[in-house]
């Protein structure tokens, strides 16, 4: 498990794949939380403009063997849509750049630019 709080959206979403009998989980977290595995540590995020895209690697015993940044917070108030990426390879994913607007009527989202990942 790896411990966060986060209000569900577009962005709260992980990406999981098999590597080198591994599981890597790519998902969005705050900077601070990459520190450490103790769910007491945590601190929540209602603002998804605040989240940086983050790569963790669990063992097949399930343990967290390390968590890091792989890509610094997006401008604008957007965030990495980790929850409709779309499959290029086996090895690829574009993931879309974006953030929750509302008008008078409506939410809606916004979307801003693409993202690329290549797993190595």
């Amino acid at each position: 498990m790896i411990p966060r709080k986060q209000i569900i959206s577009e962005a709260s979403d992980c990406i999981y794949f098999a590597w080198k009998n591994n599981l890597v989980c790519i998902y969005n977290d705050r900077e601070k939380n990459l520190q450490s595995n103790d769910a007491r540590d945590v601190s929540s995020e209602n603002n998804t403009g605040d989240l940086v895209l983050a790569e963790a690697v669990i063992s097949s015993d399930g343990a967290v063997l390390s968590k890091k940044k792989i890509a610094d917070k997006p401008q604008g108030g957007n965030s990495f849509f980790t929850g409709v990426p779309q499959r290029l390879s086996s090895t690829s994913y574009v993931i879309p750049l974006g953030r929750r607007r509302v008008n008078m009527m409506q939410y809606y989202t916004e979307l801003t630019q693409w993202a690329t990942l290549s797993i190595q």
